[in-house]
């Protein structure tokens, strides 16, 4: 199962930077976890912030672009 969440969280981090214009809870959904809390507790967990914290982090800083 930390396999499988780890695979979820990684594509979630994927998701945050290339699309910006959706939300974090339709990028929770899309990535198998069942309800935000538990997709927050997951990504705290792992990445040691917030989905939220994490987009604005690397996005501000321009440390992921996508290719155009």
């Amino acid at each position: 199962m930390r396999y499988k969440n780890q695979l979820r969280i990684d594509l979630a981090c994927l998701a945050l930077l290339t699309r910006p214009e959706i939300k974090v809870a339709e990028i929770c959904y899309e990535t198998g976890f069942s309800n935000l809390s538990n997709f927050n507790r997951h990504f705290q967990k792992l990445k040691g912030m917030s989905p939220s914290q994490f987009r604005a982090t690397f996005a501000a800083n321009g440390v992921f672009k996508a290719a155009e």
